[in-house]
């Protein structure tokens, strides 16, 4: 891999922005101290059908079609990758604009609970002890709490760290795309 990264001018970083991995991994891949995994392995190819490309053979009967099949199947290879990348973009930005939607309804929410429990609980107090007005009370602060802890739950699943997990995959694919992007013009 090292030998067609070199020749076709990609940096280590530009290669491993298009497989996902990090700098290191591709380092490792390179001394052979990791196996390529599909992806790796599918890249490799896909740069080895632009050395081809790159190496031009003299012109003879038949170069020139060859060339320009090859061209053509790297240019689809390459947009798939782009709509791919595109797609988990989509997706990963309508996921993320919907947790932080869920995100602020659910801290709404939480308000309101606790607001409700405080006044509930305010009430209680003024009420004569053992009396049914009381205990119809406490038995609704007891669903208000686990309304909260309910509640409590549901917003883990949004917290502001899941938000930047989230986040980070979709630099990810957006670097990812921006590579494929600059390859694309590089070859074609």
């Amino acid at each position: 891999m090292r030998s067609l990264r070199n020749v076709l001018q990609f940096t280590q970083q530009e290669i491993a922005l298009l497989l996902g991995v990090s700098r290191s991994s591709i380092t490792m891949y390179e001394n052979g101290h990791r196996e390529l995994t599909a992806s790796a392995s599918s890249l490799e190819t896909l740069l080895t059908k632009c050395y081809a490309v790159a190496c031009k053979k003299p012109n003879g009967p038949g170069n020139e079609n060859q060339d320009e099949a090859i061209q053509a199947a790297i240019k689809k290879d390459l947009d798939y990758e782009l709509s791919k990348a595109m797609h988990y973009i989509d997706e990963y930005k309508a996921a993320l604009k919907k947790m932080k939607a869920n995100y602020l309804q659910l801290q709404l929410k939480l308000a309101t609970l606790k607001d409700f429990k405080n006044c509930l609980e305010i009430d209680s107090r003024l009420m004569q002890p053992g009396s049914n007005e009381l205990n119809n009370t406490l038995k609704r602060i007891r669903h208000v709490q686990h309304f909260e802890e309910e509640t409590r739950l549901q917003q883990k699943g949004c917290e502001p760290a899941r938000q930047l997990q989230l986040q980070y995959l979709l630099d990810c694919q957006l670097a990812q795309k921006q590579a494929a992007e600059r390859i694309l013009k590089r070859i074609i």
